[in-house]
């Protein structure tokens, strides 16, 4: 895995997870720039082990358009990048969402953002579902308010659903460790740490 990662001020962290084809990342990324109305940084974990979305996303690191960039080598269980990536980078709120969503409304992320803080959720999610008239592009509905911090732990690195959340909320389940990680590496051991940490987090009932 090699990581490009430089620190910002911004309020909000947004995480691109790219595991489709460089149009699909393409298109999320023009949505965030042109109708997110609200400040945040942008990171991209690119899984999708293509040589053209790899070429492409480090031209766009490299003029700045992306702040962040982690480009994974080896396969690996996506939950593992993306947890590091959102250690990296401190922010109040976090925003994990799949190449290929596209939100065609204007202030979107402001508008998910301030539904979240109204409801005085720790988390917000949405389902993504398939467009047939756009081709693979996936648009989010549904929102619903997440206090369970199991559901924030399924639905964080779920392809179907875009996650909005606090970062004391992802810091409350331990999420910013290997430890306790829902679907670890392959490779690494069950060891009685993440049995642990897979303890404590279960005992947290409610994420506020």
């Amino acid at each position: 895995m090699k990581n490009a990662i430089r620190k910002t001020a911004a309020p909000l962290h947004i995480v691109v997870v790219h595991d489709r084809e460089r149009e699909d990342v393409r298109t999320t990324l023009a949505c965030i720039r042109d109708r997110a109305g609200y400040p945040h940084t942008v990171s991209v974990v690119d899984l999708s082990g293509d040589v053209s979305s790899r070429a492409y996303l480090n031209t766009l690191h490299q003029t700045g358009l992306i702040h962040n960039l982690v480009t994974v080598l080896t396969p690996q269980a996506p939950a593992v990048p993306v947890m590091q990536t959102l250690a990296m980078v401190e922010a109040p709120y976090v925003l994990v969402l799949h190449s290929g969503t596209n939100f065609t409304d204007a202030g979107w992320l402001a508008d998910m953002l301030g539904n979240m803080v109204a409801a005085k959720a720790p988390a917000f999610a949405c389902a993504n579902e398939e467009q047939q008239e756009a081709g693979t592009l996936r648009h989010c509905v549904r929102r619903e308010r997440i206090v369970n911090p199991n559901t924030l732990s399924a639905l964080l690195c779920d392809s179907g659903h875009t996650v909005l959340a606090t970062r004391a909320a992802l810091e409350r389940m331990d999420i910013f460790t290997h430890r306790g990680l829902t679907f670890p590496p392959a490779d690494a051991p069950h060891s009685a740490d993440i049995a642990a940490r897979e303890t404590r987090r279960h005992a947290v009932q409610n994420l506020q």
